[in-house]
């Protein structure tokens, strides 16, 4: 079980990494949050290996998430924010817990 980031309001999208070791968990907020899970030993509690967020734009969620596919750099992960607001696609380096570019 996968408690939710205090403060949240529910899931809106996940994506799993293409080596299955990662799960990227969205969650609407006050601003848009996106949780990388690492999911590699299912038998032990899961920890969240980066809490993705930016004060740049006040989106309150991610209506989609994907992990660079194989072949690309895989700490990339590609997030689209919520059509309520200015939609954007913003592309972290999540492993450094950054925003790569947005768009």
């Amino acid at each position: 079980m996968l408690p939710g980031i205090e403060g949240s309001e529910g899931i809106t999208a996940l994506a799993l990494s293409p080596s299955k070791k990662y799960l990227a968990v969205c969650e609407k907020a006050e601003r848009a949050i996106c949780g990388v899970v690492d999911i590699s030993n299912l038998n032990t509690v899961l920890k969240r290996k980066r809490i993705l967020t930016s004060m740049d734009y006040t989106c309150k969620s991610f209506i989609s998430c994907a992990f660079a596919p194989v072949g690309y750099d895989k700490s990339y992960l590609v997030t689209l924010s919520g059509v309520e607001d200015d939609p954007r696609v913003i592309i972290w380096t999540w492993d450094k817990g950054k925003c790569y570019a947005q768009q």
